[in-house]
């Protein structure tokens, strides 16, 4: 039920706070005997406990350290006879919200002490973004001499654990609604001519003599163009759709020779300050890029990252956030 449930995710998890944790379940144990016979293998099921504090330093990586200790079989019979401690530290990868894979190493004692290590995945089932659900699965190995009575140098154990993470420290709260703008070209607007001035013919002579009328003077018409284009979640890459509309205005631009474009890269709520702000500029960055390389010139364009701070839509919701993952691009003269 709870791989089944790993697929519906309630919340988003890009926190860099600290987070502390703690989960029980089962593991198994074995020596290096395998099954050759009762007297002299150590192989058996037994209980698992895990204790963890740790942080993520960015969107991806992070750091855990924490105690596990288990019960294991002694000869296949004794059921959690042996008693099993292990310090770790783990180095982890927040691939997904729900998959953070990661490297373990550390000190364990059974009988002996023996430096172990090995691979591991978390498995969140996030509630809230203080609060998230943890299946646990992790193998480690060691020198097979830990357990009692064995002269193997191969041994290893394999431990699963559901428990509890939380998140500390303070959350950011979700940032107010805004008016969200119109994703459509803005017109192109053209200045009307000034009305002809009225002449006062002369009185005086007599014979007229032919007034010359003033010419209007021509204002240049005024354009400028506006669009936006949007991210997946903690990524800068251009999506087909996302270079359909730059390309329409590359055209643009090389019809009206002459506009400035401003291009404005903006994030959702769900990482940190930090993170938002270089991801924003990233995603400007691109966009910059990407008109460069299809021959918008260089100098015209100014792109700066605004982080999380102008939202286009809540971020309590998954189309607020999807709606603020977005790059402005507005031309219009210096």
């Amino acid at each position: 039920a709870l791989f089944m449930a790993l697929g519906v995710t309630f919340a988003q998890d890009r926190s860099t706070n600290w987070f502390v944790g703690a989960g029980a379940g089962m593991n198994i144990g074995f020596d290096g005997h395998k099954f050759v016979s009762r007297e002299i293998s150590h192989i058996g099921a037994g209980t698992a406990a895990d204790f963890y504090v740790g942080k993520f330093f960015e969107d991806l990586y992070g750091f855990r350290a924490g105690y596990q200790g288990f019960s294991i079989s002694n000869q296949y019979t004794n059921y959690g006879k042996d008693s099993f401690h292990y310090v770790h530290a783990d180095l982890l990868l927040r691939a997904r919200d729900y998959f953070v894979p990661y490297i373990h190493a550390g000190y364990a004692h059974i009988d002996k002490g023996t430096p172990a290590g090995g691979i591991g995945v978390m498995l969140p089932i996030i509630l809230s973004k203080r609060i998230s659900i943890v299946p646990d699965i992790k193998a480690t190995a060691m020198n097979g001499k830990a357990f009692p009575g064995s002269d193997k140098r191969l041994g290893g154990n394999l431990s699963g654990t559901i428990g509890l993470k939380v998140v500390l420290g303070k959350l950011k709260d979700s940032k107010k609604e805004t008016s969200i703008p119109a994703v459509v070209p803005a017109p192109v607007m053209e200045q009307k001519p000034a009305p002809e001035p009225e002449t006062e013919p002369v009185v005086e002579q007599p014979v007229e003599e032919p007034v010359e009328e003033e010419k209007p003077i021509e204002e240049p018409v005024v354009k400028s163009w506006f669009n936006m284009v949007f991210f997946e979640s903690n990524s800068f890459a251009l999506s087909a759709e996302a270079k359909g509309i730059l390309d329409e205005a590359v055209e643009f631009l090389k019809q009206n020779a002459g506009l400035a474009v401003k291009v404005d890269g903006h994030a959702d709520s769900t990482g940190g300050d930090e993170l938002n702000m270089a991801l924003s500029k990233k995603r400007a960055k691109a966009v910059a890029g990407y008109l460069e390389s299809k021959g918008v010139p260089a100098d015209s364009i100014c792109c700066t990252g605004y982080g999380e701070s102008s939202p286009a839509a809540p971020n309590n919701t998954k189309e607020g956030r999807a709606r603020n993952r977005r790059v402005e691009i507005r031309a219009s003269f210096h």
